[in-house]
């Protein structure tokens, strides 16, 4: 029995397997999203910033983006644009995809923010938008976390890139 599962369990199949389950690289949760041309231009977005939910609900159909309805239970996602409240926070822009009107926004995983000088972070900071001036705050130790806090939040600070980008990992 035990030479069977050692055939079985041998490191290379262990490795084959864990590479099938995992993947073999990190793994960002990004979600695709049309924007909300009543409220901002496609220009308007910039890599590495914040966006927000707009309220409406959309499904990508072929090419376009067509208004969810009560039929649609899955693949439904929100429209974006480029300010708002704590409650509307969902992530930050990583792709811009103009031809369809539409971006990539990261809620989960590792991605590059974009600040005003990165001089002002450490790594291992944990840092969230203030929707105030929509720009990065550090939490500090006794930073009591409310929810807006909490739904703010955009990550711990794993890599200072350059004087305006900062590496971030989100849990």
């Amino acid at each position: 029995k035990q030479i069977y599962s050692r055939c079985i369990m041998s490191r290379g199949y262990l490795a084959k397997y864990k590479g099938v389950m995992y993947g073999t690289s990190n793994t960002t949760i990004t979600h695709y999203s049309p924007i909300e041309s009543s409220v901002n231009t496609i220009t308007d977005f910039i890599i590495g910033t914040p966006v927000y939910m707009t309220g409406k609900v959309y499904k990508h159909v072929g090419d376009t983006w067509v208004l969810s309805t009560v039929n649609d239970t899955t693949d439904c996602i929100c429209s974006v644009k480029t300010t708002g409240s704590w409650k509307e926070y969902v992530g930050i822009c990583v792709r811009i995809d103009e031809k369809n009107n539409a971006i990539t926004f990261a809620s989960h995983g590792d991605y590059l923010v974009k600040v005003d000088d990165s001089s002002c972070y450490g790594i291992g900071d944990e840092v969230f938008i203030d929707n105030e001036d929509n720009k990065l705050k550090i939490l500090s130790g006794e930073t009591a976390i409310t929810s807006k806090i909490k739904r703010m939040t955009v990550g711990i600070i794993t890599a200072i890139i350059d004087n305006k980008t900062l590496a971030c990992f989100k849990a």
